[in-house]
């Protein structure tokens, strides 16, 4: 039981400290930023050619937003150090990177919406 109990807290001391960074880090903040602005654009303009649904477009983009984050601040040398200097040492597979994307669901719902504006008109 015992190290269940450390599982649960080594998954929720990675994903906060990727939380705090990914939305304390100013360049990574902006990269996101512009990285969701550009992604939801595609997307949007995409709607009809492949299928998807406006329905389930924001899902798709927090999907992206999850992984995009993932890959990204796995090279951010000040997270990658926090997780691996901790005793117990975290890795980026601790991280519910869902959870990370929460942190920028304003930023998905603004960028759809203005992409949708653009595309398709008020």
């Amino acid at each position: 039981m015992r190290w269940k109990n450390q599982l649960k807290k080594s998954i929720a001391t990675a994903t906060r400290s990727a939380i705090l960074w990914s939305n304390n880090e100013y360049n990574m903040y902006q990269f996101m930023v512009t990285w969701i602005r550009d992604t939801a654009r595609k997307l949007v303009k995409e709607v009809e050619d492949d299928g998807l649904q406006m329905a389930n477009l924001k899902q798709e983009m927090m999907n992206k937003t999850a992984r995009q984050l993932s890959e990204v601040m796995a090279n951010m040398d000040g997270f990658m150090e926090d997780l691996t200097e901790r005793e117990p040492m975290d890795s980026l597979s601790d991280v519910n990177w869902d959870e990370v994307a929460e942190v920028y669901e304003a930023e998905v719902d603004e960028a759809i919406d203005d992409a949708d504006k653009l595309f398709r008109g008020d």
